[in-house]
Protein backbone atom coordinates (compact mmCIF):
# COMPACT_ATOMS: atom_id res chain seq x y z
CA UNK A 1 0.00 0.00 0.00
CA UNK A 2 1.21 3.44 -0.86
CA UNK A 3 0.85 6.89 0.67
CA UNK A 4 1.82 10.36 -0.46
CA UNK A 5 0.97 12.56 -3.37
CA UNK A 6 2.53 12.88 -6.80
CA UNK A 7 6.30 12.47 -6.57
CA UNK A 8 6.09 11.73 -2.85
CA UNK A 9 4.80 8.16 -2.89
CA UNK A 10 6.19 5.70 -0.38
CA UNK A 11 5.30 2.18 0.67
CA UNK A 12 3.49 2.11 4.01
CA UNK A 13 2.38 -1.54 4.25
CA UNK A 14 2.67 -4.80 2.40
CA UNK A 15 1.22 -8.26 1.99
CA UNK A 16 3.60 -10.99 0.84
CA UNK A 17 1.83 -13.77 -1.02
CA UNK A 18 3.50 -17.01 -2.08
CA UNK A 19 2.72 -20.66 -2.82
CA UNK A 20 -1.04 -20.26 -2.53
CA UNK A 21 -2.93 -23.53 -2.14
CA UNK A 22 0.25 -25.59 -1.90
CA UNK A 23 -0.42 -29.25 -1.15
CA UNK A 24 1.83 -30.94 1.38
CA UNK A 25 4.26 -33.55 0.11
CA UNK A 26 6.71 -35.45 2.30
CA UNK A 27 9.97 -37.10 1.40
CA UNK A 28 9.70 -40.90 1.29
CA UNK A 29 13.28 -42.14 1.78
CA UNK A 30 12.36 -45.75 0.96
CA UNK A 31 11.22 -44.90 -2.58
CA UNK A 32 13.24 -41.68 -2.89
CA UNK A 33 10.10 -39.82 -3.97
CA UNK A 34 7.79 -37.14 -2.70
CA UNK A 35 4.47 -38.51 -1.47
CA UNK A 36 1.24 -36.54 -1.03
CA UNK A 37 -0.15 -36.40 2.52
CA UNK A 38 -3.64 -35.27 1.52
CA UNK A 39 -3.18 -32.03 3.48
CA UNK A 40 -2.13 -28.55 2.46
CA UNK A 41 1.21 -27.10 3.48
CA UNK A 42 1.16 -25.71 7.02
CA UNK A 43 0.44 -21.98 6.98
CA UNK A 44 2.76 -19.68 8.90
CA UNK A 45 2.05 -15.98 8.94
CA UNK A 46 4.71 -13.42 9.76
CA UNK A 47 3.54 -10.08 11.10
CA UNK A 48 6.20 -7.42 11.50
CA UNK A 49 4.26 -5.30 14.00
CA UNK A 50 2.04 -6.19 16.97
CA UNK A 51 -0.81 -4.28 15.33
CA UNK A 52 -0.62 -6.40 12.19
CA UNK A 53 -0.31 -9.58 14.26
CA UNK A 54 -3.58 -8.64 15.97
CA UNK A 55 -5.20 -7.90 12.61
CA UNK A 56 -4.04 -11.22 11.14
CA UNK A 57 -5.38 -13.12 14.14
CA UNK A 58 -8.80 -11.53 13.56
CA UNK A 59 -9.01 -11.68 9.77
CA UNK A 60 -7.12 -14.84 8.72
CA UNK A 61 -9.24 -17.99 8.59
CA UNK A 62 -7.17 -21.15 8.76
CA UNK A 63 -8.13 -24.61 7.55
CA UNK A 64 -11.52 -25.46 9.12
CA UNK A 65 -11.58 -21.95 10.65
CA UNK A 66 -8.62 -22.70 12.92
CA UNK A 67 -6.60 -19.84 14.37
CA UNK A 68 -3.54 -18.94 12.33
CA UNK A 69 0.03 -19.39 13.51
CA UNK A 70 1.51 -15.90 13.58
CA UNK A 71 5.19 -15.31 14.23
CA UNK A 72 7.37 -12.28 14.60
CA UNK A 73 10.46 -12.47 12.37
CA UNK A 74 13.64 -13.32 14.27
CA UNK A 75 16.52 -10.84 14.48
CA UNK A 76 18.41 -12.97 11.94
CA UNK A 77 15.92 -14.08 9.34
CA UNK A 78 12.46 -13.67 7.93
CA UNK A 79 11.64 -16.57 5.63
CA UNK A 80 9.82 -15.85 2.42
CA UNK A 81 9.06 -13.01 0.09
CA UNK A 82 8.26 -10.51 2.85
CA UNK A 83 11.86 -10.22 4.02
CA UNK A 84 12.69 -7.13 1.90
CA UNK A 85 9.70 -5.34 3.42
CA UNK A 86 11.02 -6.10 6.92
CA UNK A 87 14.49 -4.78 6.10
CA UNK A 88 12.96 -1.64 4.56
CA UNK A 89 10.95 -1.04 7.76
CA UNK A 90 7.61 -1.50 5.98
CA UNK A 91 4.90 -3.10 8.15
CA UNK A 92 3.77 -6.33 6.50
CA UNK A 93 1.97 -9.63 6.82
CA UNK A 94 3.42 -12.59 4.95
CA UNK A 95 2.15 -16.08 4.28
CA UNK A 96 5.07 -18.49 4.39
CA UNK A 97 4.77 -22.08 3.28
CA UNK A 98 7.68 -24.32 2.41
CA UNK A 99 6.60 -26.91 -0.14
CA UNK A 100 9.27 -29.59 -0.55
CA UNK A 101 8.41 -29.91 -4.22
CA UNK A 102 10.05 -26.52 -4.82
CA UNK A 103 13.38 -28.29 -4.24
CA UNK A 104 12.60 -31.22 -6.50
CA UNK A 105 13.13 -31.57 -10.20
CA UNK A 106 9.71 -32.20 -11.70
CA UNK A 107 8.29 -32.53 -15.15
CA UNK A 108 4.82 -32.66 -16.58
CA UNK A 109 1.54 -31.42 -15.22
CA UNK A 110 1.83 -29.82 -11.78
CA UNK A 111 -1.80 -28.84 -11.24
CA UNK A 112 -2.12 -31.62 -8.64
CA UNK A 113 0.25 -29.60 -6.43
CA UNK A 114 -2.43 -26.95 -5.81
CA UNK A 115 -5.53 -27.38 -3.66
CA UNK A 116 -8.11 -25.06 -5.24
CA UNK A 117 -10.23 -24.73 -2.09
CA UNK A 118 -7.16 -23.75 -0.04
CA UNK A 119 -6.07 -21.33 -2.76
CA UNK A 120 -9.48 -19.61 -2.74
CA UNK A 121 -9.52 -19.44 1.08
CA UNK A 122 -6.04 -17.91 1.16
CA UNK A 123 -6.92 -15.36 -1.55
CA UNK A 124 -10.06 -14.44 0.43
CA UNK A 125 -7.90 -14.00 3.55
CA UNK A 126 -5.52 -11.68 1.74
CA UNK A 127 -8.45 -9.73 0.30
CA UNK A 128 -9.86 -9.19 3.82
CA UNK A 129 -6.44 -8.08 5.06
CA UNK A 130 -5.98 -5.76 2.07
CA UNK A 131 -9.38 -4.12 2.53
CA UNK A 132 -8.66 -3.43 6.19
CA UNK A 133 -5.08 -2.24 5.72
CA UNK A 134 -5.93 0.00 2.75
CA UNK A 135 -8.59 1.81 4.78
CA UNK A 136 -6.56 2.05 8.02
CA UNK A 137 -4.61 5.06 9.21
CA UNK A 138 -0.88 4.59 8.62
CA UNK A 139 -0.09 4.95 12.34
CA UNK A 140 -2.55 2.13 13.12
CA UNK A 141 -0.34 -0.34 11.23
CA UNK A 142 2.49 0.02 13.76
CA UNK A 143 6.19 0.54 13.29
CA UNK A 144 8.69 -2.17 12.43
CA UNK A 145 11.32 -2.53 15.15
CA UNK A 146 14.87 -2.92 13.94
CA UNK A 147 16.65 -5.71 15.85
CA UNK A 148 19.41 -4.53 18.15
CA UNK A 149 22.96 -5.74 17.73
CA UNK A 150 22.57 -7.67 21.00
CA UNK A 151 19.46 -9.44 19.65
CA UNK A 152 21.37 -10.35 16.48
CA UNK A 153 24.32 -11.61 18.53
CA UNK A 154 22.03 -13.74 20.71
CA UNK A 155 20.39 -15.11 17.56
CA UNK A 156 23.79 -16.06 16.14
CA UNK A 157 24.77 -17.69 19.44
CA UNK A 158 21.53 -19.70 19.48
CA UNK A 159 22.09 -20.80 15.88
CA UNK A 160 25.70 -21.83 16.58
CA UNK A 161 24.59 -23.79 19.65
CA UNK A 162 21.97 -25.67 17.61
CA UNK A 163 24.54 -26.49 14.91
CA UNK A 164 27.06 -27.65 17.54
CA UNK A 165 24.51 -29.89 19.28
CA UNK A 166 23.41 -31.37 15.95
CA UNK A 167 27.02 -32.02 14.94
CA UNK A 168 27.82 -33.58 18.35
CA UNK A 169 24.81 -35.90 18.09
CA UNK A 170 25.89 -36.90 14.58
CA UNK A 171 29.39 -37.70 15.83
CA UNK A 172 27.94 -39.79 18.66
CA UNK A 173 25.91 -41.74 16.11
CA UNK A 174 22.48 -40.68 17.30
Amino acid sequence: MWAGGHGQRRAVAGLAVEHLGARELVDDPVTNTLRATGRIEPELLYATTPELAQLASQKWHGVNRTLPRISKPSPLIHFGEGEPLLHAGIPAISLVTAPLYLLAERSGDETHLVDKAALHRQVDNFERLYRHISSARIDDLGHVSTPTNLARLLGIASLLKAVAVTKALDLLGR
